[in-house]
């Protein structure tokens, strides 16, 4: 084993370190060690070669303000990263180290992130490292880097805010059948081809369970019969399970996975995979990139991951779980659980009792056919019950709510809502913040709560309460029989449609010529048979300042 010394100080600017050729299979280990850093240093990377090697952070207490470098080839399924000489588990990090996703591609947002080491020192400073090689535009313009600014500097004010990168699971494209992993009654297969020129390569398995490890290359894959277990490894690969319980990994790269006729298990990594469950009940995960997954007939469950993500449920009581980016998720047929991340995502229920979880970001929801349960969070949403009897809790913002066809039940919750119950007879709560309520066609339940609301009742014979402060009740033509129950005098008001009062436009006409008590209320009764009751309300004379023509 060969070892090799790595040391960065204050005032250079770069560092490589090369262990090895790509054909070279020595095992090296390299130590990455730091004097006393005080100022903001880049441009650090090691690279290994070939074999089994070590990259070890040593002396990481020196480290007092920001380092940042990359190891160029990081091999997880070979290689390990070491912290003073302590083995370091990506899947089980100690306190100070975190592996996190930031977009390294010339600061472009419209690329996938990569995944990065972040280790905090005991001095204060910080340990930033990409663990894919992955390389940063120094002038954060996208354009290209002179020779002297290699792509994978980051200058001062480009550095991220680390407080606010999102922790991710490690990505880890295997290219080799890991130690220990047998073959269920197959074949062992590993591709260990080290030439990058050679892709396209095919690899076949047999009728039992295989073991395959793809290497390097731009594979296409081939399970066939049986329980198989294959990693595409790097490179763009096409991965096809066949017949059996397959489990498939995509690597690194844009990746096909294609499952088959029973229960998969597919998994990608970094880039924009396509994955694909096919019949059968099937758990597939997407990674780093923008990723499609399909999960086919079957009760599937499909969990995105960092990227705008696309997941589609189809058939089957379907589980699909977003992560960050801005994804869109569908049930399709079923009985589908879905949650969100946190990007401003689209969620379509489909057909199905669905139930769909906003959380954060601003969302569109729509519950599709069926009796849906929909919930908002933070973020201002925009959500639909579809067709069916749902119920919908907004959230925490702003959001906008329909009911659709149906009987449906909307809470606004926190903020200042729009809710909107279309058609069937439905039961609208505003919550805090200044509401608006349309309860549409029906016979609708709208209650105000608490805020400034304005309340609607529309066509059919609905019951209104405003809640605290003073509310506003609006009415039009054909509104049917509405009635308030907690009309306050000198504080709420009556916003009456011009065509309902023949043009009338003083508050104090309007009462004479429409109102009257009735059994201890307020009725008004206007020509097109609308009618309104504000329960227990005898003074009519009260009423002159708060009727209002619009």
């Amino acid at each position: 084993m060969r070892v090799r010394v790595h040391t960065a100080t204050n005032g250079i600017s770069q560092i490589h370190t090369y262990g090895g050729g790509l054909e070279n299979q020595v095992n090296h280990w390299e130590n990455l060690g730091f004097e006393t850093i005080t100022e903001f240093s880049h441009g650090h990377h090691a690279r290994a070669g070939g074999g089994s090697d070590t990259f070890n952070f040593v002396d990481i207490d020196n480290v007092r303000d920001t380092i940042v470098g990359r190891l160029e080839d990081f091999d997880p399924s070979r290689d390990e990263i070491r912290i003073e000489g302590v083995l370091l588990d990506l899947n089980n990090l100690p306190a100070n180290v975190r592996v996190v996703a930031f977009n390294g591609a010339h600061n472009d947002p419209g690329t996938a992130p990569q995944p990065w080491l972040l280790i905090e020192t005991p001095a204060g400073g910080h340990i930033f490292y990409a663990l894919e090689g992955a390389r940063i535009d120094m002038n954060g313009n996208g354009g290209s880097n002179g020779h002297q600014h290699e792509q994978h500097f980051l200058t001062l004010p480009h550095m991220p805010d680390f407080d606010t990168l999102p922790d991710i699971d490690f990505v880890d494209p295997v290219n080799v059948v890991p130690e220990g992993v047998t073959a269920d009654g197959g074949l062992v297969i590993n591709d260990v081809d080290t030439d990058e020129d050679e892709v396209l390569a095919v690899i076949t398995g047999s009728a039992a369970g295989d073991a395959i490890g793809a290497g390097l290359n731009d594979d296409t894959v081939h399970g066939q019969q049986g329980n198989d277990v294959i990693w595409g490894g790097s490179g763009s690969d096409a991965v096809f399970g066949g017949e059996g319980a397959d489990s498939l990994h995509g690597g690194s790269g844009d990746d096909l996975l294609v499952g088959g006729n029973q229960a998969d298990n597919g998994r990608s990594d970094a880039g924009a995979d396509l994955l694909t469950g096919g019949a059968g009940s099937d758990e597939i995960r997407g990674g780093g990139g923008h990723d499609t997954l399909e999960g086919g007939d079957g009760h599937d469950r499909l969990v995105g991951d960092w990227g705008a993500d696309y997941l589609a449920g189809d058939a089957g009581n379907d589980t699909l779980i977003s992560n960050s980016g801005v994804d869109t998720v569908l049930g399709g047929a079923g009985d589908d659980w879905i949650s969100s991340g946190n990007g401003a995502d689209i969620i379509d229920g489909g057909r199905g009792d669905d139930y769909a979880i906003g959380r954060s970001g601003t969302d569109i929801i729509d519950g599709g056919a069926g009796n849906d349960s929909l919930f908002g969070s933070a973020g201002a949403d925009t959500i639909s019950g579809g067709s069916g009897n749902d119920y919908v809790s907004a959230g925490s913002a702003w959001d906008v709510v329909f009911g659709d066809s149906g009987h449906d039940t909307l809470e606004g919750n926190f903020g200042s809502d729009a809710l909107s119950g279309e058609g069937g007879n439905d039961s609208l709560l505003g919550g805090t913040g200044d509401d608006t309520l349309s309860g549409g066609a029906g016979n609708d339940t709208l209650l105000g709560n608490q805020g400034r609301d304005i309340l609607d009742g529309g066509a059919g014979d609905d019951l209104l309460r405003g809640g605290t402060l003073a509310d506003e009740f609006h009415f039009d033509l054909g509104g049917g029989t509405d009635t308030i129950q907690d009309f306050e005098n000198f504080q709420d008001e009556l916003h009456i449609a011009t065509g309902l009062v023949d043009g009338m436009t003083d508050g104090r006409d309007i009462v004479d010529t429409y109102a009257s008590v009735v059994d201890g209320d307020t009725v008004f009764d206007f020509a097109d048979g609308t009618t309104l009751i504000l329960e227990g309300q005898t003074d009519v004379a009260a009423l002159y300042d708060n009727v209002f023509a619009v």
